[in-house]
């Protein structure tokens, strides 16, 4: 549905990110914009935001969000196809 009328999905992950002791663990959240009618799957990259490393740039994290199967429907390009005929 997200790639059909476009949207966004949050998405949680725990970092591990640089401090004057050393290291600590923290909760980030992530927004992934996906457009309206945009292809599976999305590919959103977020640079220097993932885990910190010694004397190095922070990592970049890359999310790939793609569909779920659909009861009704199928993707076929960029249609949407009924599974079962119409009468």
């Amino acid at each position: 549905e997200k790639f059909l009328y476009g949207g966004h999905k949050k998405i949680t992950r725990m970092r591990r990110v640089k401090d004057f002791g050393g290291f600590t663990m923290q909760q980030h959240l992530f927004r992934v914009d996906i457009p309206r009618g945009s292809s599976a799957p999305h590919e959103c990259i977020f640079k220097r935001k993932g885990d910190h490393n010694e004397n190095t740039q922070p990592d970049t994290v890359n999310f790939k969000i793609s569909c779920k199967p659909h009861v009704v429907v199928d993707w076929r390009g960029d249609d949407l196809v009924c599974r079962s005929p119409i009468y």
